[in-house]
């Protein structure tokens, strides 16, 4: 079963090709650096505000803590950098979904 599962995203469809394609132009700066703005600087400041809301409650004493500047700074730079190695992490296993697809898509066209 877990073997079938593995299998049903070794390739790309033609339709994600394309969009990959598309990504692939940009480059791999603009891709891990879409990814950091677009998901790692929002969910870091996100996670820190709930943190504090459970911590603290509802109240404007969740940004008049003396270490919410440091916290909040410190959760923001650990998510850049962890949204790098991500995001490089990312951009070769698409990558290789994709040369795979694609050897597999020329394959069975010079059938």
């Amino acid at each position: 079963m877990i073997k079938s599962l593995s299998r049903l995203n070794r390739y790309m469809t033609l339709k994600q090709i394309k969009k990959w394609e598309k990504t692939r132009k940009k480059g791999k700066k603009s891709y891990v650096l879409n990814g950091i703005l677009l998901w790692g600087f929002p969910v870091s400041i996100m996670g820190e505000f709930l943190i504090r809301i459970t911590k603290y409650g509802f109240t404007l004493d969740v940004f008049n803590k003396d270490d919410f500047f440091r916290s909040i700074s410190v959760r923001i730079i650990t998510f850049i950098i962890a949204g790098i190695f991500f995001g490089l992490y990312m951009w070769g296993s698409m990558e290789r979904k994709y040369q795979k697809s694609f050897e597999e898509n020329n394959k069975s066209i010079h059938k």
